[in-house]
């Protein structure tokens, strides 16, 4: 479930450490006011975080990991879960950092382009995250509010206004340095959905210079999957049951414009934003509009429940297998809401429309 504020989304690391002989980098560093002996050294590849080796920290905060590793990849100094510092590395790379342990975003590194150009990217994204945060902890405060439906309005305007900036800044960012390795963690701060562009960019950039790169093998493969899903390609059928237990196919809609919509009961930005696509539906049903409820619920009670509490008043579909629902993979789903627009033919139109978005894609279709 996600809060209104969407925060960064961690890995899940594994606990075990140990040493590896061949898969070491070098690392010179120092950190001040580090109240724990040691830091271990990580390895980010495959969607996987692997202990590599653990360093003694001296009195004066100095540390070193000294090998070198078979390939370039991302890799992380783990100061005891407390603060992470992420960097870029390669085999013939010697990489030094400078830190303290009061302020883990404030650091220095040299040592590698690629690493470089990863942290000035870090530091242009943490005032979004600033901002978001302090968001956040106003909008904690209206919780019990008689008005907080509206109130909820005005903090998602301005959620989604910074949002919006966020991914300017980092389009921005991508047209200057999409030949960098450290791109295929930059783009990944776009929503691949309406940046898929922008995958493909990078893609096409790093190709050529790390064509046998685990890592770029499986970013590759992951682009590969989402351009299934490009604009202008047909959707997927979808044939799951209803509340009732009768399957509705996704198809059975053709001759309308429609939005495959991506929910669950317990998805507090779902149930925000229904009333939005309650208001569009409405406004838009009469025209050959409508909306194909897909939920991610787990038990059907709390599903139906829903429904008629937010007034869905549209075809609803589920499997009842949480995130184990065939369509999370089929649809590459890694968070919700999250929606496809498509139109008569089955075509997509549009992905990810929310909030005033909708409206607008709507209008320019029926008006």
């Amino acid at each position: 479930m996600k809060t209104i504020i969407s925060g960064l989304i961690g890995i899940a690391f594994l606990t075990a450490c140990g040493t590896s002989n061949q898969e070491k980098v070098d690392v010179q560093a120092n950190i001040k006011n580090y109240n724990n002996p040691q830091v271990i050294l990580e390895k980010l590849a495959e969607g996987k975080v692997t202990p590599i080796d653990t360093s003694t920290v001296d009195p004066e905060g100095n540390f070193s990991f000294d090998g070198s590793v078979d390939e370039k990849s991302f890799y992380r100094l783990n100061f005891n879960n407390q603060g992470f510092v992420f960097f870029v590395s390669s085999p013939d790379e010697q990489i030094v950092v400078n830190l303290d342990a009061n302020n883990y975003r404030d650091y220095t590194i040299t040592g590698s382009e690629d690493a470089v150009i990863l942290h000035e990217f870090n530091k242009g994204l943490t005032s979004f995250y600033y901002m978001q945060d302090s968001l956040n902890r106003a909008f904690s405060q209206y919780q019990n509010h008689p008005k907080k439906d509206s109130i909820i309005q005005v903090f998602r305007g301005i959620y989604l206004d910074s949002e919006s900036k966020k991914a300017e800044f980092v389009r921005n960012f991508l047209d200057a340095h999409s030949d960098s390795y450290a791109a295929m963690a930059i783009v990944e701060q776009l929503d691949k959905d309406n940046a898929l562009d922008y995958y493909i960019k990078v893609k096409e950039s790093l190709g050529k210079k790390y064509p046998q790169n685990k890592t770029f093998i499986a970013f590759s493969n992951r682009v590969n999957e989402l351009s299934k899903l490009k604009i202008g390609s047909q959707i997927p059928e979808i044939n799951l049951p209803s509340p009732n237990g009768n399957n509705i196919p996704l198809s059975s809609l053709r001759g309308k414009y429609v939005l495959v919509d991506f929910w669950a009961s317990w998805c507090k930005p779902c149930r925000m934003e229904n009333p939005n696509i309650v208001a569009e539906y409405n406004k838009y049903k009469s025209q050959g509009f409508t909306v194909y409820g897909v939920s991610l619920d787990r038990e059907k009670k709390a599903w139906t429940d829903a429904i008629a509490a937010d007034k869905l008043d549209w075809s609803h579909v589920s499997d009842l297998s949480f995130w184990n629902s065939e369509v999370v993979p089929q649809f590459g789903i890694e968070g919700i809401p999250f929606s496809i627009l498509i139109d008569k033919e089955g075509k997509i139109v549009a992905k990810n429309l929310r909030g005033p978005a909708l409206g607008r894609k709507l209008a320019e279709i029926f008006n």
